[in-house]
């Protein structure tokens, strides 16, 4: 993740005429999470939702590179000390994945979508939302991409994260 893509991350105020198409839950999930966009495979947007206690965190992080001497002119959120360089997060999970004493450390990193019971738009979203290629993008709402994205899903990854999504 660049830099300016976080501090240029999603800040709007979600407008009536969007919020009246939305349930009670995802308007408030909408409000809840700030989303940041990045390049993904094949140069495609990939949208990251992140907890106003990541955004605190990583706020932070960015107002301390210099004090943890990674260089000005490394443009990345993640920098190394002393580089031009980054860490990358995949490597990083599987690393602490495997120390944590995780029961299924796979599990950590894998993406479980068939384990949602997905319908066919709902397995759509969510391979987009991923930055996975589909081969036939179908528009079924109405709705901005972004606000959609958040809307539904924030649901998605609130219950991996509170460990009920089998």
């Amino acid at each position: 993740m660049l830099l300016t893509a976080f501090r240029s991350r999603n800040k709007s105020v979600l407008h009536d005429d969007v919020a009246i198409c939305l349930t009670p839950f995802e308007r408030k999930m909408c409000k809840y999470f700030a989303r940041v966009e990045i390049r993904g495979k094949m140069g495609r947007m990939v949208p990251i939702l992140l907890k106003p206690s990541m955004v605190t965190a990583m706020e932070l992080l960015a107002e301390m590179c210099e004090s943890c001497s990674v260089p000005n002119d490394n443009l990345f959120m993640f920098g190394r000390p002393e580089a031009l360089s980054f860490y990358r997060g995949g490597e990083c999970l599987q690393k602490y994945t495997k120390r944590c004493g995780a029961k299924h450390p796979e599990a950590l990193t894998a993406t479980m979508s068939q384990v949602l019971n997905l319908e066919e738009n709902e397995s759509d979203q969510l391979a987009d939302f991923l930055g996975h290629d589909i081969r036939i993008h179908r528009q079924y709402y109405w709705l901005p991409q972004g606000t959609l994205q958040l809307a539904r899903m924030s649901k998605v990854l609130l219950a991996m994260e509170k460990g009920t999504v089998a």
